[in-house]
């Protein structure tokens, strides 16, 4: 697991792997209105398989705010969220391999998509870093544009916020 935090932390070849092939129709935005967007959302088709991007256990499987959402711990702080389904296939506790169907995607804002979110200890950071790059560090060439941030900054994020 040492080896994932620090290839999270210094990227190269993608390692995580996208719950879903689709594209990216909502990209990582950290700051702005109503605390910005803390991860990507990915158009699919509806009740599309959305898979794990890595192993570890479930950490949660339930409704959050109306939304079906499974987290993943991956070992070493290393956590990733699956949100906007429309059925869950996992249960709190289970252990699951990279790739494991997770449950189906649903909608979020009327769009058919999944949201996935990657957190590295308490610190959200932007998937696509991880899965978006290829080649060695120094010479990392991206794949996706760099999405700008809302304009309004965002208010301290609740520490209590842990799912």
């Amino acid at each position: 697991m040492l080896l994932l935090v620090l290839a999270l932390l210094f990227p190269g070849p993608c390692l995580l792997s996208l719950p879903a092939d689709g594209p990216v129709v909502r990209g990582f935005a950290p700051e702005g209105l109503y605390g910005g967007h803390w991860g990507i959302d990915i158009a699919v088709d509806l009740a599309t398989p959305v898979r794990t991007a890595a192993s570890g256990v479930v950490t949660f499987s339930g409704n959050v705010a109306g939304n079906e959402t499974v987290t993943v711990h991956h070992g070493g702080g290393v956590r990733t969220s699956y949100s906007y389904l429309t059925a869950r296939y996992v249960t709190t506790g289970q252990a699951v391999a990279a790739g494991t169907i997770l449950g189906a995607s649903g909608r979020d804002h009327g769009i058919e998509s999944v949201h996935f979110s990657l957190r590295l200890g308490a610190r959200y950071a932007d998937p696509l870093s991880s899965c978006g790059t290829v080649g060695p560090p120094s010479a990392a060439l991206r794949l996706a544009p760099t999405f700008a941030t809302y304009p309004v900054s965002r208010a301290p994020r609740s520490s209590r916020r842990d799912i």
